[in-house]
């Protein structure tokens, strides 16, 4: 799930969307816990709602550490190993899923 959490992050802040995500949540989540696949929730959000997403919380299924993508973090991550990988590879989307993320985000 973090690997396509990470490509649609990628493609969304690249230069074809040129969005800026500001949170990211991936895991089980009780609506989607006998879901098998992914799904993907966009959200254009001020940042009075965004305090309400960040703000503490008692409900079970809402994550209790909030992170966001693009600012510092409270602990730095520990650094990963660059990993090669073959020209070619990896998982860029078709022209036929940016049509259908392009009339999403719209």
């Amino acid at each position: 799930i973090s690997v396509a959490a990470r490509d649609a992050i990628r493609v969304l802040e690249g230069s074809a969307y040129g969005l800026v995500v500001a949170r990211c949540y991936v895991g089980a989540y009780m609506t989607a816990l006998d879901m098998s696949g992914i799904s993907i929730s966009l959200l254009k959000i001020t940042d009075a709602s965004l305090a309400f997403l960040d703000a503490p919380t008692l409900a079970a299924a809402w994550p209790h550490a909030v992170a966001a993508v693009g600012r510092e973090p409270a602990l730095p991550a520990p650094q990963m190993p660059e990993v090669a990988t073959a020209a070619g590879s990896g998982s860029d989307i078709g022209s036929a899923e940016q049509s259908i993320l392009a009339a999403a985000i719209k």
